[in-house]
């Protein structure tokens, strides 16, 4: 009898060291206080939207965040993402909705449901935010309290990246002329700035002006450019028009402290100098060569960290570039890397 159970216990072994490894990727166990976080956009309506997490003090990375510490998927197409108050607002596109997130714990804190195709999430108060969208002529009004659409502000166009500056917000509208200037305390537009065709992006410099690209429009022949609006006078100072259309993907820009310099993507990484914006562009800082660079971010320290989509059909990498732009280091993550954010401390 004792020979048989021996026999039947080794079984049991046997099969159990057959049975193919599952590989799940670790739980947050690291010092999360001095992090990029990448945005994982995911194939629309695939559902396979992700946060990766790359540690800056061991450079090691960590995938699939949001789906270990809450056990279910974070959702489809993941757009942007804001940090505030101790919570990353998360959203997704094309799961209409906002996911909140404890910046430390990523550990599920709420979720803002009933948007349309949400795109940018800014807070314009301790208990208010504004969330642009891609598909109806309206912004959202969030109640950060309750985790809830209180209200909505009418636009004659979808709206897309938005910023506080003062006392009013600047939001970009990519279909119209004009970027618009919404009064926060009475949830209403109370001017507008003519420009060119195709404004979608902003991002503000060491000295509180606030810099504008609009891409252009290759069907209506406008070429593409980029303005620098003065905080006080809220006029436009000085332009660059672009001689070229731009090329690639996600076009961008974005400001960095450390280099005094905006950054531009399009087919790979310009550096502007905001005191030579006359110089107009010159050599990338960081080509391409054959990369699908679809998002990036610059750290405090001035590291520059550009993703790749791999043709969009495969999971991406993140590949971390010194301040002269010599790559020094790549990392894999999942399905279409985007943008990067960075929490510092």
């Amino acid at each position: 009898m004792k020979k048989n159970l021996n026999l039947a216990f080794l079984l049991i072994i046997l099969i159990l060291s057959c049975k193919k490894e599952t590989i799940i990727e670790p739980i947050i166990s690291e010092n999360t206080n001095n992090y990029a976080l990448i945005l994982n956009e995911g194939n629309y309506n695939w559902g396979n939207a992700s946060i990766s997490l790359l540690n800056l003090d061991s450079f090691t990375i960590t995938n699939q965040v949001f789906e270990n510490q809450n056990q279910r998927k974070i959702g489809d197409v993941l757009q942007s993402a804001f940090l505030h108050q101790n919570n990353w607002y998360l959203v997704l596109n094309n799961s209409n909705k906002i996911e909140v997130i404890h910046n430390e714990s990523f550990k599920s804190v709420g979720v803002i449901e009933g948007f349309n195709s949400p795109r940018y999430f800014l807070p314009v108060s301790t208990s208010k935010a504004y969330v642009t969208d891609l598909y109806t002529n309206e912004i959202s009004i969030v109640d950060l309290i309750s985790n809830s659409i209180i209200g909505s502000i009418k636009t004659n166009s979808p709206t897309e990246e938005l910023q506080l500056l003062g006392e009013n917000v600047y939001i970009t509208a990519p279909n119209s002329k004009f970027i618009y200037i919404i009064d926060p305390n009475k949830d209403l537009i109370s001017d507008s700035i003519p420009l060119r065709k195709g404004v979608n992006s902003l991002t503000l410099d060491n000295n509180n002006n606030l810099w504008i690209l609009s891409k252009g429009f290759v069907s209506e022949q406008i070429l593409p450019c980029l303005y620098r609006l003065n905080s006080v006078s809220k006029k436009i100072e000085d332009s660059l028009e672009l001689t070229n259309y731009l090329d690639g993907f996600n076009h961008r820009i974005r400001f960095s402290s450390f280099h005094n310099a905006i950054f531009l993507l399009s087919n790979g990484l310009y550096k502007i100098k905001i005191n030579q914006l006359k110089e107009g562009l010159t050599s990338k800082l960081i080509p391409s060569k054959g990369n699908s660079f679809y998002g990036f971010g610059v750290s405090l320290k001035g590291d520059i960290y550009l993703s790749d989509a791999k043709g969009f059909v495969e999971n991406g990498i993140v590949f971390k570039y010194d301040l002269e732009g010599i790559l020094k280091d790549s990392f894999q993550v999942n399905r279409i890397p985007s943008e990067i954010y960075f929490y510092e401390k």
